[in-house]
């Protein structure tokens, strides 16, 4: 954490999955910021009312949720799921806007209102076993910084690190609809939550590129 007022700030990207929520017991951070799409399994968000959210009020950890806005045809959309349903389109494995509207361009947007001293850092909880997901930023607002990869812990380190701390194992985070999800995901899914697979459903069937 900075004492300095005049240092970098540093923040984390918080995901609600087992490695944010390991680096969030391991390390420091001037804020931690989740950015919400409003789409995230109803586990992820009962992981973060029951355990996560007491665990940073008692350390008085100052945690901020950030969500998206974009706005069509005079209306905001305050959540992906408004945004795929207005512009008739779903999410994309190939070009990922989803993620750029709706994760990065929030937490950009906060970072910018806070009158920190930039460029801030952003801590990311990407694991040893994921270092293909490591890029560096091409905007000015933060850098990134990849602890994990540093210390070469993997998922499965990061789920022992949350067990010694006497916390129960998050669930993998991301949308439910996410086009990333395994087919043993959209079958839980199906099972567990049929409304919410009613409800990706319904994106699909209403967007441009349907049936195709």
């Amino acid at each position: 954490m900075s004492e300095d007022k005049d240092a970098p700030t540093r923040f984390m990207s918080f995901g609600a999955g087992v490695q944010t929520t390991a680096l969030l017991l391991m390390d420091q951070f001037d804020e931690v910021v989740f950015a919400d799409t409003g789409a995230e399994w109803p586990e992820t968000y009962e992981y973060l009312e029951k355990v996560i959210l007491p665990y940073v009020q008692e350390r008085k950890i100052k945690f901020t949720v950030v969500r998206g806005s974009e706005k069509l045809e005079g209306q905001l959309a305050t959540t992906l799921e408004d945004y795929c349903l207005q512009r008739r389109i779903i999410p994309s494995r190939q070009h990922r806007w989803c993620t750029d509207r709706y994760k990065i361009k929030p937490i950009r947007k906060f970072v910018k209102l806070q009158g920190w001293h930039l460029p801030a850092t952003s801590v990311m909880g990407i694991s040893y076993d994921e270092f293909h997901r490591m890029h560096t930023p091409h905007w000015h607002e933060y850098t990134f910084e990849y602890p994990l990869v540093d210390k070469r812990l993997t998922r499965q380190d990061c789920e022992r690190i949350i067990r010694e701390h006497g916390l129960p194992v998050p669930r993998k985070s991301g949308c439910y609809y996410c086009p990333f999800q395994r087919v043993a995901m959209w079958k839980e899914l199906y099972l567990k939550h049929p409304d919410l697979f009613g409800r990706a459903r319904r994106l699909e069937e209403t967007s441009k590129s349907y049936p195709k």
